[in-house]
């Protein structure tokens, strides 16, 4: 695909000047928390910061990417045809295409407004949820990961040949705003990814919280076959003392009903000890495993 070069708008003073003094959103160093509404939400405030000081993101990024949305406002449409065919070439991703033409449509539009919110700015926590959001409905639809970060390569793509074509501002800007596109992308991807673990750790809790019901059901049942199990070794322990209250019985009986006090005590004192070797949750065990078979 072919970019024509475009020389930017000269810019007055005087706008150049209310922009320093006003540095906007993308430059302020403090990004708003996104509260974890639950065990499973991954904080994605905290990710974002980590992975744009990673990959070293800064408000001079912010301003080549809104200079680069103005030159790309003309190729948005080429990008996301290319975009879908690469979709509707692949079986795997093009699953969740169900909807139709109605469906891809509604997508494009997303897409669309998507790439304007991403390389517009402002780079701030609503691009965080934005990011996060669409990772959310890929991980609802069921797209594999693979799909999503094959995506977001033909756009990084698009993107870094669309900066380096249309910069009127030498080479070195070019790379300048290519390298941008980059940094986006990553932080992009980052949040994106994250929604997958955040969904991974949702089903493990869930399963936990399953298990954990059966276990208290389980124990439920048992406590009531515990109680008629225990109810009679104890009217056989009351039986035998009674015996023992009345005349002196001779030796040979007297043994006799010990033995049977003691046979009662020790079924109590099995069925309690299963009880509490059921209830007590059991140890991790570790052993080795493929990541090919998870």
């Amino acid at each position: 695909m072919q970019y024509s070069q475009r020389v930017p708008m000269s810019r007055k003073p005087k706008q150049r000047k209310a922009r320093a003094a006003n540095p906007g959103p993308e430059q302020s160093p403090a990004l708003p928390e996104r509260p974890a509404t639950g065990p499973a939400m991954v904080d994605t405030g905290a990710l974002y910061r980590r992975v744009r000081a990673y990959v070293g993101f800064t408000a001079g990024d912010s301003r080549l990417l809104a200079r680069l949305h103005r030159h790309a406002k003309p190729h948005l449409d080429a990008i996301i045809d290319d975009f879908y065919a690469h979709i509707v070439a692949d079986p795997g991703a093009s699953r969740v295409l169900t909807g139709g033409t109605v469906q891809v449509d509604r997508l494009r539009r997303t897409l669309r407004e998507w790439l304007a919110r991403t390389l517009r700015g402002p780079h701030n926590a609503e691009f965080v949820r934005l990011q996060a959001n669409i990772g959310r409905r890929h991980v609802q639809v069921g797209l594999e990961q693979s799909y999503m970060i094959s995506g977001m390569h033909v756009l990084r793509g698009h993107l870094a040949r669309l900066a380096r074509a249309t910069s009127a501002r030498g080479k070195s800007a070019a790379e300048a705003t290519a390298r941008a596109v980059d940094r986006v992308i990553d932080l992009s991807l980052a949040l994106m990814l994250a929604t997958y673990r955040e969904d991974s750790l949702r089903q493990m809790l869930r399963a936990e919280q399953h298990a954990t019901m059966k276990r208290l059901a389980a124990i439920g049942e048992m406590a009531a076959s515990i109680a008629h199990e225990i109810r009679n070794p104890l009217a056989g322990i009351s039986g035998a003392i009674q015996v023992l209250r009345e005349d002196p019985p001779g030796e040979a009986t007297r043994r006799d009903v010990l033995e049977d006090i003691l046979h009662e005590v020790r079924r109590l004192d099995a069925r309690i000890n299963d009880l509490l070797l059921y209830a007590r949750p059991a140890a991790p065990r570790r052993e080795p495993v493929r990541p090919a078979d998870l």
